[in-house]
């Protein structure tokens, strides 16, 4: 492009709610760019870090389930087609760009698929389908009669085509099939494979609340219905915010030296624009509103500490300017000594501090000093999830810090450097930090493999869950949450906010301490005996022992929230013990999060088995093979791998996943061992060898813009 290139047009693409994502510009001479908003009334002429969608996507999720939807080229025919009263759509960058991500807007769908009068628009068309079949209800591909070549359906209307027409091509066009008629015998019943890490996720329980605690459950679904989000958004929050609200004031005593605080670590997976923002808002609301009251409470004794403080600084400044200036020896060593009373003073003065007990971007300094002002309890609730990037060391170069994180989950001291010269060190006794964040899938992959944070158990600490969007199957107008259900949940954590601790005979606080009784113990026992016998050697639970072994005590954290839930109001929690029903409720979750767990972790790429076939299908897809042995697949890992059977489970896993298919056993020499043969799927391979095109279009696509920026300001 040079700089007589001019725009004439520009598409705007949103999400759900209607705000700007990106623009594609269209210039004259024709051609074709993307942007982006800066933020500041500018744009940046890359898509990098911005979420991808189709486009007119509002109207899409707004339209009938018995509308047609079409998908055409580009976004011009999409707004012709529009304008005749039809739904219509396209993905960003044209012919060959289709990504699979975009699939989650046309589950169930009615679908047609409009393509150019060229090899590329025919190739397009085919790619959109075959991503498609499966997923949408009915998939319909139609040609125009009369088109001439590289026309599109705009010059189709421009002449004698009509709405009329096009319903009648519509409904005379037989449903879709893949095209299996090139494919030799053995090929003919391939079909897509299934995702490698495909798990079955189950929808989080809420009929493990234990009676007392109803209303809990029965706001989670009010909210979920609300906002039209996964159940298990608000159910995982509302565990957290109610870990919070224990924090420091129960403990659970498993028996003999296993005591559990309440304070949880928890991670939601959810995709942009899935209202997360609006959810943790009204969750941690209770959270918020007693950190309000206690503000106002505190506001008269945080006024007289800093008056107190200013008053012993004035006077250390005068003692100090009068044993400078004074004449006499007597005189001086006076007020030497009443200086030096002064500091020793001013040392152990703990001036009080408005209380925050919840926040939702923190450093890991910030958050030991907030753990310090707030008696050790702090509550880290982020929508974002940036929290990884600040664990990871975004503001101290890439140097990872987990020690605040690691200690406050665990409950060991925490020591608090001060940043004033007159203050010593300080240690928060038995921390409890409560962390719950929502990140998107993104950002979870990968997230072992950085530095420290599988090696030091970090992530092995949190609790997973990856419940499956609801974009593009939303209810437009749901109706709010009833204000009774709201004061119900508000009330459960509200009293467990004001829990007291108790004191001891020097009046320093320390927690309830909570019982397990023997038919709850017996519960336990017995889950805690499954979960040992699959985490040896090739059990299915060896790749993510970091965590498994972490779950039978964060079973007995939730077991202790539920119970400190429902004794809260008494004032005196410890008085009873943990009962059956809750600890069955609290391992019905466990056995929720298992799943999840998994799913995180494979995301996460913890499985070393996973981790290879997937090195092998990259392999297979760079040098676009349609068939390998294993002895091939075993030298292209030589290097990560140092046995020729180490490579046995990831193929098997490969082949499961229909990926792969072994198909006979051939010798490769005298002497040498029958290596056995694998055809590999053709119809995931030619999906794949488009999509690594893409991947290249978009990467030049990325330099040209780079080398445009400014041209078409």
């Amino acid at each position: 492009m040079h700089r007589m290139s001019k725009i004439v047009k520009t598409y705007d693409y949103q999400d759900e709610s209607g705000k700007l994502l990106f623009q594609v510009v269209r210039f004259e001479p024709k051609e074709f760019r993307q942007r982006r908003p800066d933020g500041k009334g500018g744009w940046v002429w890359n898509l990098e870090g911005v979420q991808r969608v189709p486009y007119r996507l509002p109207e899409l999720i707004t339209a009938s389930m018995q509308d047609w939807i079409i998908i055409a080229e580009g976004e011009k025919d999409c707004d012709r087609l529009v304008e005749l009263g039809f739904v219509a759509t396209c993905c960003p960058m044209g012919a060959g760009k289709w990504r699979d991500e975009y699939n989650t807007y046309f589950e169930t769908r009615l679908i047609a698929i409009l393509g150019d009068n060229d090899k590329a628009g025919r190739d397009h068309v085919e790619q959109v389908a075959r991503s498609l079949y499966g997923v949408a209800g009915e998939i319909r591909i139609f040609e125009l009669p009369g088109l001439v070549e590289k026309a599109d359906v705009s010059d189709w209307l421009d002449g004698d085509g009509d709405k009329a027409k096009l319903f009648e091509l519509l409904e005379a066009t037989e449903p879709y099939k893949p095209d299996t008629m090139n494919c030799d015998p053995l090929e003919a019943d391939w079909e897509p494979p299934a995702p490698l890490g495909q798990f079955n996720l189950p929808t989080f329980p809420l009929e493990a609340f234990p009676l007392p605690l109803c209303a809990l459950s029965e706001f989670c679904a009010a909210v979920a219905e609300s906002f039209q989000v996964p159940v298990d958004l608000p159910a995982i929050l509302v565990l957290s915010v109610a870990g919070a609200a224990l924090a420091k004031r129960i403990e659970v005593h498993v028996r003999g030296d296993h005591i559990e605080p309440v304070n949880l670590f928890t991670v939601i997976a959810l995709p942009p624009a899935t209202r997360k923002s609006g959810v943790f808002r009204v969750v941690t609301e209770p959270l918020a509103y007693f950190e309000r009251q206690e503000a106002e409470r505190l506001a008269p004794l945080i006024e007289q500490s800093r008056n107190e403080r200013n008053i012993l600084e004035e006077r250390l400044k005068h003692a100090q300017k009068q044993a400078a200036k004074a004449e006499k020896s007597e005189d001086q060593q006076h007020y030497e000594k009443q200086t030096r009373e002064l500091v020793d003073e001013l040392s152990k003065h703990e001036a009080l501090k408005s209380p925050q007990y919840i926040g939702d971007d923190a450093t890991p300094e910030s958050v030991a000093a907030l753990l310090n002002d707030n008696g050790g309890r702090f509550a880290l609730m982020s929508p974002e999830g940036d929290v990884f990037d600040l664990m990871a060391g975004r503001y101290s170069s890439g140097v990872p810090n987990f020690g605040v994180y690691l200690k406050g989950h665990a409950g060991d001291d925490i020591r608090v450097n001060r940043a004033s010269r007159d203050r010593s060190a300080q240690y928060v006794r038995n921390p409890a930090l409560s962390i719950g964040i929502a990140v998107q899938p993104e950002v979870l992959r990968g997230l072992s493999l950085k530095k420290g944070f599988r090696g030091r158990g970090l992530l092995g600490r949190f609790l997973y869950a990856l419940p499956q969007s609801l974009l593009g199957s939303r209810k437009i107008n749901p109706g709010s949450v009833q204000p009774e259900i709201v004061r119900a949940y508000q009330q459960h954590i509200l009293a467990a906010c004001g829990l007291e601790p108790v004191l001891d005979a020097n009046g320093r606080p320390f927690p309830h301490v909570v019982t397990v009784g023997e038919d709850a113990l017996q519960h336990i026992d017995d889950f805690a005996v499954e979960i040992e016998k699959r985490l040896g050697p090739g059990g299915d639970f060896e790749a993510m022992g970091d965590w498994v072994g972490k779950l039978v005590g964060a079973v007995c954290r939730i077991a202790g929230i539920f119970h400190g839930l429902i004794h809260a109001e008494s004032g005196n929690p410890g008085r009873a013990q943990i009962d059956a029903e809750t600890m069955l409720g609290a391992i019905t979750i466990g056995e929720y999060l298992i799943p999840h767990a998994a799913a995180a972790f494979f995301a996460m790429g913890s499985d070393p088995d996973i981790d290879l076939a997937r090195r092998i299908l990259a392999w297979v897809c760079a040098n676009e093979l349609t068939e390998f042995s294993r002895r091939e697949a075993y030298n292209h890992l030589r290097g990560s791998i140092y046995r020729v059977n180490e490579i046995d489970d990831p193929l098997k896993l490969l082949e499961s996943h229909g990926y792969i298919r072994e198909v006979e056993i051939c010798r490769r020499g005298p002497g040498r061992k029958p290596s056995p043969t694998y055809k590999v799927n053709p119809l995931w391979l030619a999906q794949n060898t488009q999509n690594e095109q893409n991947c290249l279009a978009e990467v030049n696509s990325a330099h040209f813009a780079q080398c445009a920026q400014g041209v078409a300001s």
